[in-house]
């Protein structure tokens, strides 16, 4: 491979009188990263799935010393554990996520029938991985703040200025339902209990954009548009807070509910908080695979974002070992 290659023709230079050749220091790697040898090592880390830095990051020199052949066969066996946790019967017609490769698969009948980019939960707060059913589309969606996100992310600004959400443009919604000041509030009255919810109106502001999917679970986690759409550039999308943001999520409702697009841009144009129920449920496959078959169907090997892999090999040799 050509970044391989090129940086397997650096060679360490060995002093008069020794027999080990000496440690290249930061200096020394400045002069021979030069822009051909960063060129280079940007198509190796494309071809591995990783992100496109150009640099020997610590990503890339695990991937340059790795034996390719040998990480595959293994990266191939630790899938084929995950895919005996796959249920048996998916669904003929199903929505497929692989959190690895960052896509999203609509199958019918085995056939990859559509597909998109996603952007899956940072490694901090990663997408679970479940399998459920789809019941709702929203349009012009609310965006409800998690709880942690108030406390974490809003409370530093609220303790200096009680108006922030006000500004900013959220809702403070009390236990009656009924829309409060921000400014109102004695914020720092409730501890961790805050009895106030806090939520985004309709809008392209809406950090769920103009559309979300429903598919109620434990994890709190759904699929949805989104306002940031330059994300989708990118090599490796991991930036959500667990929830799945679709890149073409007009497209995805077309095959979901089965409706022509300008149905459905009319009713998003509306402005309008709208919810829409199924009339037949739809499987939800939320996976993580570092090894998976392309489109075309050639085995696709995708960079381990969430060290998923490293925690199940030790689970598979603490098994092994327990065993013998």
């Amino acid at each position: 491979e050509e970044g391989a290659l090129a940086w397997k023709n650096i060679k360490p230079q060995v002093k008069e009188g020794e027999t080990e050749p000496q440690k290249l220091d930061q200096g020394q790697l400045e002069r021979t990263l030069d822009k051909e040898l960063s060129k280079a090592l940007k198509a190796f880390q494309a071809s591995h799935h990783i992100k496109q830095t150009g640099r020997l990051d610590k990503a890339t020199v695990e991937a340059l010393n790795a034996r390719s052949d040998q990480r595959n066969i293994h990266k191939l066996a630790l899938n084929m554990e995950r895919l005996r946790w796959f249920p048996r019967e998916p669904g003929n017609r199903h929505v497929f996520v692989n959190q690895a490769a960052f896509e999203l698969r609509i199958m019918e009948d085995e056939r990859i029938v559509w597909r998109t980019k996603v952007i899956v939960g940072k490694p901090e707060t990663q997408t679970a991985v479940f399998s459920d059913e789809m019941e709702r589309v929203v349009m012009n969606p609310y965006w409800g703040v998690p709880r942690s996100i108030i406390k974490y992310e809003m409370m530093p600004y609220l303790v200096n200025d009680p108006s922030y959400l006000d500004r900013k443009g959220f809702e403070v919604v009390n236990a009656r339902g009924e829309v409060v000041s921000s400014s109102t509030v004695d914020w720092w009255a409730y501890g961790d209990k805050i009895p106030y919810d806090v939520r985004q109106p309709p809008g392209d502001d809406n950090a769920l954009g103009n559309i979300k999917f429903l598919f109620p679970n434990s994890h709190d986690i759904y699929m949805h548009d989104t306002p940031t759409k330059d994300l989708f550039k990118q090599k490796v999308r991991a930036f959500s807070h667990g929830c799945v943001r679709v890149e073409n999520p007009r497209e995805f409702a077309e095959h979901i509910l089965g409706w022509d697009r300008e149905e459905i841009d009319d009713l998003i144009g509306s402005g309008r908080n709208m919810e829409f129920g199924l009339d037949t449920r739809i499987p939800v496959h939320l996976n993580y695979f570092t090894a998976w078959p392309d489109a075309s169907g050639k085995m696709a090997f995708y960079n381990d974002i969430y060290n998923r892999d490293l925690r199940l090999e030790k689970a598979l040799n603490t098994i092994a070992v327990a065993a013998n």
